[in-house]
């Protein structure tokens, strides 16, 4: 059996195999009042019996900020969710939510460090809500995304953050937002229920392997190492990584500097890249956008070329 295929287990759950659907939105079908629409809960049933090890389901928001984009904010907008969430597990599938903020929601009171810490306070408590929320609803767990300029990238990048109180200062200081939503999920999950985070790769190797360790002991027990804050920072790739980008080479290293499951994304666009990886040793999941945007049955589609 190859490597992609193999089950994988994390916590008390398992992974029939290592493909991960990456979490990707289809903004052509829209929520109302963050409540998601029978057009775009068909569009995500779809992936439920495609053969997936993990569906991470695109992002919701974790306060009502944006009317025509879905959140877990209350128990109205779950309905839908538990529908996709059932559907997966019929079919042998694990699902995550993508649980995220944008920030640009708070340029209004001046952005990020015009925060009070109080509203820092109330903003963390609304991704601990939202994972419950997640957790009663069926979720096999949750990805909080810290990547791609979003609000958790945001507080953890020395270049955006300029904050004074506890949620500033040096990198300990800019982790301790992480650290206490995850303390606060700890506080409810059990062995079922895993506590992801979407790393946002900064491309200082260095600084990125003891942000991944603070996470790690701080209880996060996944990883899915993707794009950061850089603003022209790059990484040299080197000749055995040649044709790769820069966020899954950024991948390959975090996984030597911490002891759980890493997901590389970025570039991986056939099963055999996957395998490559996995045989490697340089992940423990592979995720895929764009092949499942442009084929739901992207597995099992490739697994028939091969024969």
């Amino acid at each position: 059996m190859k490597k992609i295929f193999e089950p994988i287990k994390v916590k008390g759950v398992e992974f029939k195999n290592r493909v991960v659907m990456a979490a990707f939105a289809n903004l052509k079908l829209l929520s109302e009042n963050g409540v998601m629409g029978d057009e775009l809960l068909k569009y995500h049933l779809q992936f439920a019996d495609k053969e997936i090890g993990l569906v991470i389901l695109e992002e919701l928001l974790v306060m009502p900020l944006i009317q025509d984009l879905p959140w877990a904010v209350e128990e109205a907008n779950m309905a839908p969710l538990r529908k996709i969430v059932e559907k997966c597990h019929e079919n042998g599938t694990r699902i995550f939510a993508a649980l995220a903020l944008n920030g640009r929601e708070f340029a209004q009171k001046g952005g990020l460090n015009a925060l009070s810490t109080q509203e820092m306070e109330e903003i963390r408590d609304a991704f601990v809500h939202s994972a419950k929320l997640c957790k009663e609803a069926g979720f096999d767990g949750v990805d909080l995304d810290g990547a791609h300029e979003l609000f958790l990238n945001q507080v953890s990048s020395a270049i955006t953050n300029k904050r004074t109180d506890r949620y500033g200062g040096n990198q300990e200081g800019r982790a301790t937002f992480a650290k206490e939503i995850a303390s606060g999920i700890k506080a409810f999950a059990d062995p079922s229920f895993i506590l992801s985070y979407r790393f946002g790769a900064s491309f200082d190797l260095i600084q990125d392997a003891k942000l991944a360790k603070i996470l790690e002991e701080a209880g996060y027990e996944m990883l899915l190492v993707s794009h950061g804050i850089s603003y022209g920072r790059g990484v040299s790739v080197p000749p055995e990584y040649e044709g790769d980008s820069e966020t899954l080479y950024a991948g390959t290293q975090i996984k030597k500097a911490v002891n759980i499951p890493v997901v590389a994304i970025s570039r991986i666009n056939t099963l055999a890249k996957g395998e490559a990886l996995l045989e490697r040793g340089d992940c423990d999941f592979c995720a895929y956008g764009r092949p499942f945007a442009s084929d739901p049955a992207f597995v099992i589609h490739s697994k028939q070329a091969e024969e």
